[in-house]
């Protein structure tokens, strides 16, 4: 009666920690601390239903007719399933707990000032470059050119004789002028 309570709470436990992980892999839950207390209690009721069941199996007050009651291929299956759950108690466990010392020691070694200074941003470049040169590809920056001076019609076309006769020659294609020559 015992072994049945036990493995029964824990199948309903996997089941509902199966969901669980479902939901989990479809939107991220927050409380990863409370998933392991789950993965734990399923692992701790598997131990104890087998340990109960090899230790008891014989026993004619435990259970009627031990006659029938034998270690078969469905114990070796609950051996494996402890396993498997102990397994994945630890290595969730393991996990999380490197994550959360990755985050503590990330949040720790971050800089006080997150501005680059310029002689840092030069040796990142220069490293780069050589970079670039020992495995012969393309440079990822190009050197700074200065900006073309580039003129718009609107801002300079009183300044240039020649934007004025294009901006005549347009006003007369499109029809806004009757007289292109007008202007």
């Amino acid at each position: 009666m015992l072994v049945q309570i036990f493995f029964s709470i824990a199948l309903f436990v996997q089941a509902v920690l199966h969901f669980v992980l479902i939901f989990y892999w479809c939107y991220p839950i927050s409380n990863i601390e409370r998933r392991l207390r789950f993965l734990e209690f399923a692992a701790v009721c598997h131990g104890i239903t087998l340990i109960t069941f090899g230790v008891k199996h014989k026993d004619p007050d435990w259970m009627p007719y031990p006659t029938l009651n034998w270690a078969s291929w469905s114990y070796g299956l609950a051996i494996l399933a402890t396993f498997c759950s102990l397994f994945v108690m630890l290595a969730f466990a393991f996990t999380w707990r490197e994550s959360k010392r990755t985050l503590e020691t990330a949040g720790y070694e971050f800089p006080m000032s997150a501005v680059m200074k310029k002689k840092e941003k030069q040796a990142i470049l220069e490293q780069q470059e050589k970079q670039v040169t020992a495995a012969e590809l393309e440079p990822i920056t190009r050197p700074l050119e200065p900006p073309r001076e580039e003129t718009t019609v609107g801002l300079t076309a009183f300044n240039s004789e020649n934007e004025n006769a294009y901006n005549r020659k347009l006003r007369g294609l499109r029809g806004e002028l009757s007289n292109p020559n007008a202007y």
